[in-house]
């Protein structure tokens, strides 16, 4: 709003309360899987990315991302066809903004089926997303019946 604000007192022509701005980045990155035992396991990422900025007035920028997620499956110590994970991500790119408010977390709770191993039945997920420092959490959640066959 305080970007329109200022296009429309400099007399910017066809000046636009909403922005478009079209970007074109590259990431690359790791991914780590560590299964420390039949029930417990961790995946972890770090990735970096360069290209056009997320930010209306910067020309190109790095970007980095990093997160780890912790899985437990009851099934193989208390016989409970059931799994649950716990992940959390960190992102140095926002949104599409005008200021730079921050980084950008999030973190997800699933909860699954896993009576085999083969399909995947039902997932529960809960969302906590932070856009970024200054703005106000945003909880989330939902139930997703999704069957997945794997072969």
């Amino acid at each position: 709003m305080k970007q329109y604000q200022e296009d429309v007192a400099n007399g910017v022509p066809n000046a636009r309360l909403i922005d478009y701005v079209p970007t074109v980045r590259t990431n690359v990155g790791l991914r780590y899987a560590w299964a420390a035992s039949p029930s417990f396991g961790v995946t972890a990422l770090g990735q970096t990315s360069y290209g056009d900025a997320p930010r209306r007035h910067d020309l190109t920028s790095w970007g980095w991302d990093l997160g780890v997620s912790l899985d437990y499956d009851f099934a193989p110590a208390h016989h409970i066809p059931l799994g649950a994970a716990l992940a959390s991500r960190v992102t140095s790119q926002p949104g599409l903004t005008n200021t730079d408010n921050g980084n950008t977390s999030q973190t997800v709770l699933r909860i699954a089926y896993t009576g085999r191993n083969d399909v995947i039945a039902l997932d529960i997920l809960g969302l906590f997303d932070r856009q970024n420092s200054l703005a106000e959490a945003i909880w989330a959640g939902g139930m997703a019946f999704s069957m997945r066959t794997y072969f």
